[in-house]
């Protein structure tokens, strides 16, 4: 069996799930093990009422309530790193899609590979337009790599999308 050790990064396209379902699933205790969930311009305890609430703000009925993008570790990235520095290099990931968006994150280590999952508003909370992203996926993929050498990992293989 051939073992892959690399980390990941995906923009999974919506599904089916709405803001609320995709919310509790990122949150989940039993994936999460209560150890990292944060916000950047939303209270974590809160996020879904505040997401929420943005829609209602700018009357946004629009299909699409959120996007989702989820980062998975090396094989074995908690052998590695310290707890808190796993925290940080979710965290500087996330912020690379929070400008003017509310975002809530949380490590999910129910799993051989520890993963951040990643849930973006699409609402802008400033002007209320519709989530883009400010970059192209490769540039994403450029951004999250230069992050994660500086803390040794092995970086992610770009093959398009």
């Amino acid at each position: 069996m051939v073992v892959i050790n690399m980390s990941v990064l995906k923009f999974p396209s919506i599904g089916s799930k709405t803001l609320e379902e995709m919310y509790k699933y990122i949150v989940d205790i039993n994936s999460t093990k209560g150890l990292i969930v944060f916000g950047l311009g939303v209270n974590p305890n809160f996020a879904l009422q505040e997401m929420e609430f943005a829609h209602l703000v700018f009357n946004n009925n629009r299909q699409k309530q959120y996007q989702q993008v989820i980062f998975s570790f090396d094989n074995g990235v908690q052998e590695n790193l310290s707890l808190d520095i796993i925290g940080e290099i979710g965290q500087k990931i996330a912020m690379l899609f929070a400008n003017e968006y509310q975002v809530i994150g949380a490590l999910h280590v129910n799993s051989k590979n520890w993963h951040f999952h990643y849930l973006i508003n699409s609402v802008n909370i400033n002007n209320g337009n519709c989530y883009k992203q400010d970059g192209s996926v490769y540039y994403y993929f450029k951004e999250v790599n230069k992050i994660i050498s500086t803390y040794g990992l092995n970086k992610i293989e770009y093959y398009g999308y």
